[in-house]
């Protein structure tokens, strides 16, 4: 099947196992109907291919369904798999590029940003932090937690001998009750492993294989983790924090994202060389919503440079996120047109039956770095270190919401001064008196009418500076406020 892709779409290039790769594309197994053979393939609304291309690379060689043509090939390392995956992108690009380069300019790649999950970083920290994670998650007892952290000093790499044994024995404790057994049993239908029994099944079957294009004779079977690779493959590289800290330098755009269950790169150990970084957080900790409940958390950091770096936490997921929860991982803007608005937002205090919809819209926005939004969220975070909040209402008109906002700023005043235009008279004479609180001419007449009127007889209906209105919604709101047999204003 050919497919005709947007020039103007990003490009992503991705690296990772299988099993993530297939969940990001826009197919998936049939788990329900499935009774045996060849696996049914069916098509997921959560595809990351509805925002960009995505070319899946299966790296380093020898995973997935690459290969070398002598033994020498499989000799690799961290460094010159980096090297090879950029000498691959380069000519990749020149290939797609080159039709339309009559010119002979030298073709570049425009790298906008990258995306990492469950970021393998510090393999030393990261071992290290399985220990306190473990803890944290009420894995191993707090009495195991402080035997272990006493004896290797807070250090759960590279131990002497007489403290291996107790440490095998906190790990062990930890993943008894983080892991599934690895042995594939067909009737688990609820265990990940038989998604994974499906997966061989699958890309070992030769009519798959071959509308893949994969050339014959290239590998003897296809499997999900290459172990063999282990024997021939350097990890030269085991500390990426210094590429890490150089990349903010540039004005990319960076995507970290965790599962909050992932004992293999803990995100204790994310957020501990994420603060080291020593720079600007633009937004510190808050919620990421997923049908109205936390599906995560997000921090958002930034330099003078133009490089914005956002880390996301994936609740409830493990090692792989997007296999684990693509749902969370993708949500698009549907939910602005599918009745997802209408849900009544029931824990915000003093406001009772408020929908989603009831939001101001730059509050329902679904790009993390809009501009409105995140001057909201900066200023309500900035409010906490105020001496004094001095709001624009009446203690009479909005009595309840006021005692919510006090039960959350405990240690603020708080000061009701009602409408600021109820001072545009009471101030000191001088020469700017004159300009008033509107940029528009302010009709006065209806203040005087208004005056006429017993108290509470009179609707008030105020739009806004920013409201759009379509002329049958205004004719629809204008019949309202006729048939209410009321005078308004």
């Amino acid at each position: 099947m050919q497919t005709v892709v947007p020039l103007s779409r990003p490009c992503q290039a991705f690296m990772a196992h299988f099993p993530s790769n297939l969940k990001l594309g826009p197919l998936a197994f049939n788990l329900t109907d499935y009774s045996g053979g060849l696996p049914q393939l069916i098509l997921t609304p959560y595809t990351w291919t509805k925002t960009a291309s995505i070319i899946f690379i299966d790296a380093p060689v020898g995973t997935g369904f690459s290969y070398a043509t002598n033994s020498e090939g499989y000799q690799l390392s961290d460094s010159i798999s980096a090297w090879q995956t950029h000498k691959f992108l380069r000519k990749l690009n020149n290939l797609t590029l080159n039709a339309g380069n009559a010119a002979g300019l030298k073709l570049f790649i425009n790298l906008i940003g990258f995306l990492s999950g469950s970021p393998h970083t510090n393999a030393g920290n990261e071992v290290s932090a399985r220990v306190p994670y473990a803890q944290n998650m009420a894995l191993i007892s707090d009495k195991l937690y402080m035997e272990a952290k006493q004896s290797c000093n807070g250090r759960y790499v590279d131990v002497d001998s007489s403290n291996k044994v107790k440490l095998k024995r906190v790990l062990k404790k930890a993943g008894h009750f983080l892991y599934l057994s690895q042995k594939p049993r067909p009737q688990d239908w609820w265990c990940k492993n038989f998604e994974y029994l499906l997966l061989d099944v699958w890309a070992n079957k030769k009519t798959v294989q071959e509308a893949l294009l994969v050339r014959e004779g290239t590998i003897q079977r296809w499997s999900r983790c290459n172990l063999t690779l282990i024997n021939t493959y350097d990890r030269d590289i085991t500390d990426a924090y210094p590429y890490q800290k150089n990349l903010t330098e540039t004005g990319l755009q960076v995507l970290l994202y965790t599962g909050d269950h992932d004992m293999v790169v803990p995100h204790i150990a994310t957020e501990e060389w994420l603060a080291s970084l020593n720079i600007t957080t633009d937004f510190s900790w808050r919620p990421l919503f997923v049908d109205g409940q936390v599906a995560g958390y997000q921090v958002v950091y930034s330099t003078t440079s133009g490089y914005r770096l956002t880390y996301a936490t994936v609740k409830g997921s493990g090692h792989s996120p997007t296999e684990d929860d693509a749902f969370k991982c993708l949500k698009d803007e549907s939910c602005f047109t599918n009745g997802y608005l209408d849900i009544i937002v029931d824990w915000i205090p003093s406001m009772k039956d408020i929908r989603l919809k009831d939001f101001p819209r730059h509050t329902r926005t679904t790009d993390p770095n809009d501009l409105s939004l995140d001057f909201m969220i900066q200023e309500i975070c900035s409010a906490h270190r105020a001496s004094a909040i001095v709001s624009n209402t009446f203690d009479e008109f909005e009595g309840e919401t006021l005692n919510a906002l006090s039960s959350i700023y405990t240690s603020l005043s708080l000061y009701t001064v009602g409408l600021l235009s109820s001072f545009l008279n009471q101030g000191p004479q001088h020469q700017l008196a004159s300009l008033g609180f509107s940029l528009w001419k302010e009709e006065t007449k209806c203040l005087e009418w208004l005056e006429t009127k017993d108290s509470g007889s009179v609707p008030y209906v105020n739009f806004g500076s920013s409201i759009v209105m379509s002329s049958e919604q205004l004719f629809e709101f204008a019949w309202g406020l006729a048939e209410s047999k009321k005078p308004f204003l």
